[in-house]
């Protein structure tokens, strides 16, 4: 079988009965397949497999993988070419750029907590490390709402990196739960933070973690199944190898 994944199209089969004794090749139109930067052959004792990375139409074709020793051979062939080369191709292309997208994507990165207690009049930083290609755009938040800026609540972000939120004087009414939104145009998250506020001479509270904060990928990793070919010979079996909005991190 053959599935798309977001470098290229890839060949897999699962082997029974090898030995240290018998030994694999792949072919492309009966012409022996090395293994290169584009051509990526590898496996184990159980498991090989052929990656075509950023495929074109010379890969049309029919593929055959062989297993082999001294007196015997077997052999399975799968044809790349017409329909299932167009739809492994377009899969290809799908994944690739969901792949990217999530790569480059506004994100949170580190150092925000997930609980901060805070004596009452003292002055609390919120401060953590985002990312994004381009940079990110990044809102923050007090119970799912916007955070209306004053004195009281100031926000910075340092060379697209380093983003803050200053809140002076805290007092029992900024108990809640915070979030910093990051988001370009392939996508972003929301990263929360619950804090509490204690008066002076009370016991700090144990606070309880809010609900997981939401990544944001930009498109579902799913990958698709090329249609099976003829059932391979004894030797050599071939099976299935073993998702925009503000969703949550966990």
């Amino acid at each position: 079988l053959f599935r798309s994944t977001p470098e290229g199209i890839r060949f897999h089969c699962f082997m029974k009965y090898f030995s240290e004794e018998m030994k694999v090749a792949w072919y492309q139109k009966d012409s022996k397949i090395s293994s290169s930067d584009r051509m990526r052959i590898g496996g184990t004792d159980e498991y090989a497999w052929l990656q075509i990375c950023e495929p074109t139409e010379r890969d049309k074709g029919k593929y055959k993988f062989e297993i082999f020793d001294a007196k015997s051979s077997y052999k399975r062939v799968v044809d790349l070419s017409g329909q299932a080369f167009d739809e492994a191709y377009s899969e290809f292309q799908r994944l690739k750029q969901a792949a990217f997208a999530e790569k480059n994507r506004g994100k949170v990165v580190g150092g925000l907590p997930d609980v901060v207690t805070i004596m009452d009049g003292k002055t609390l930083n919120l401060t953590c490390t985002v990312f994004g290609n381009p940079p990110p755009e990044v809102s923050w938040l007090k119970n799912d709402r916007d955070l209306e800026l004053n004195d009281h609540f100031a926000v910075s972000l340092d060379q697209s990196t380093y983003a803050s939120l200053t809140i002076t004087g805290v007092s029992s009414e900024d108990s809640g739960k915070y979030g910093i939104y990051v988001r370009n145009k392939y996508g972003g998250e929301t990263v929360d933070v619950t804090v509490s506020v204690y008066k002076h001479g009370e016991e700090p509270p144990e606070v309880k973690q809010s609900a997981p904060s939401r990544p944001a990928p930009a498109a579902p990793a799913a990958t698709a199944e090329a249609p099976k070919s003829s059932p391979p010979k004894p030797a050599a079996q071939a099976r299935a190898a073993p998702k925009p909005g503000r969703p949550t991190r966990k």
